[in-house]
């Protein structure tokens, strides 16, 4: 169906973008430092967790002492690893998995398009077959990225010609026409990281003072709708709001 009237206004980019300018706001505003390692444990007992062990880019591994750990690593934390080696366990997961599949190309946006809006290919679902979609956004960098997804039996191909194909075989084929007169910029790009999976943390046997998880960490959407954006900015503002009503060193702050 095409909308004979504009829509809600939105900016659109690319995540790498978003990521870049939370991360400079935050510096920016809070005087926090950024370090390039990634997190491997924790430090402390079932108790109270007292710092995180971190691997330098070489491998080499150190500790951070912290007063309070917020883990936000994301979808692939490793939580309960982590919390299994402090002796805590129970921690339930429930996975709710569709089979989507996302396939996403760049391309230069062609000239004299420039303003072509955010162009969206719904699934039809009353269609008895495997739900097809496709999505051109525009992006910073005057840039078009195309983004095909499908479900169980209709999966989008990686391949460049089949990806177009895929586009233009939908029930209104807009979007791959689209795609097949600018210049592609990138390969094609497929992700099947798209279930939701809720991490049951409250259900732990204990929980040790000074370590919370946020957003990904405890529950993963699929990707295509900023929900798990959403649910990490909500929870990081509750958070805030805990933390600065009683401190972070309250008792009990990491159960609330």
């Amino acid at each position: 169906r095409r909308w004979r009237h504009d829509g809600p206004s939105m900016l659109s980019c690319t995540r790498a973008l978003l990521d870049f300018t939370v991360r400079e706001t935050v510096v920016e505003h809070t005087g926090a430092a950024v370090r390039r390692a990634r997190a491997v444990g924790l430090v402390g007992d079932a108790e109270r967790v007292r710092g995180v062990r971190v691997a330098a880019p070489d491998g080499t591994e150190s500790e951070l002492s912290a007063d309070f750990v917020v883990d936000a690593s994301g979808r692939g934390s490793r939580i309960e690893t982590w919390l299994a080696e402090l002796g805590i366990t129970g921690v339930r997961t429930r996975t709710v998995d569709s089979g989507l599949v996302n396939a996403t190309r760049v391309y230069r946006t062609p000239a004299g398009a420039e303003q072509f809006p955010l162009t969206v290919v719904q699934a039809d679902p009353y269609a008895a077959a495997p739900g097809r979609s496709a999505m051109l956004m525009p992006v910073e960098g005057d840039r078009w990225m195309v983004s095909l997804a499908g479900t169980r039996g209709g999966e989008p191909p990686a391949d460049p010609d089949g990806f177009l194909a895929y586009a233009l075989g939908l029930p209104d084929p807009i979007v791959g026409r689209l795609a097949a007169g600018a210049e592609p910029l990138t390969e094609v790009h497929l992700s099947r990281s798209t279930s939701n999976v809720r991490r049951h943390l409250e259900k732990a046997d204990r929980w040790p003072e000074g370590f919370v998880a946020l957003g990904d960490a405890v529950a993963t959407f699929n990707p295509a709708y900023g929900q798990g954006m959403s649910v990490a900015a909500l929870g990081a503002r509750l958070l805030g709001e805990e933390a600065g009503r009683a401190g972070v060193s309250a008792p009990g702050l990491a159960r609330r």
